[in-house]
């Protein structure tokens, strides 16, 4: 003999269906959550990251100049990366170029004085 119920069990039962997927999906997605953060790496700062950054500046203005060698603010700041990275020759060679298109630029001059020059 099968059991009927009224239409108040059958929406209760329902709720508690809803409810406890519901639970269920929640607890799987901590879990899942919490497995991720646990087994991603840290991030902790390297020593010779600033040289790595630097390099990439670098390669970066040398390129940019190599096509567009008359833009004076690309040299002046390819010699202040290289002077930051401890490439004085670099740098020198970077002003003197900035030097050679706007021999009276202010920029120029402060650099220098700064690079000894």
């Amino acid at each position: 003999m099968k059991k009927t119920i009224d239409k108040t069990e059958y929406d209760n039962l329902t709720q508690k269906i809803q409810i406890t997927s519901f639970s269920v999906v929640l607890i799987i997605l901590t879990l899942f959550n919490l497995t991720y953060y646990l087994s991603k790496p840290k991030v902790r700062s390297v020593l010779g990251a600033q040289a790595d950054q630097n390099s990439v500046l670098i390669f970066y203005w040398k390129n940019f100049l190599s096509y567009q060698p008359s833009y004076i603010d690309g040299w002046i700041r390819l010699a202040e990366i290289e002077y930051n990275a401890n490439n004085t020759k670099g740098a020198i060679y970077a002003l003197q170029r900035a030097g050679k298109i706007d021999p009276s630029s202010e920029k120029v001059k402060v650099l220098g004085r700064r690079l000894g020059m």
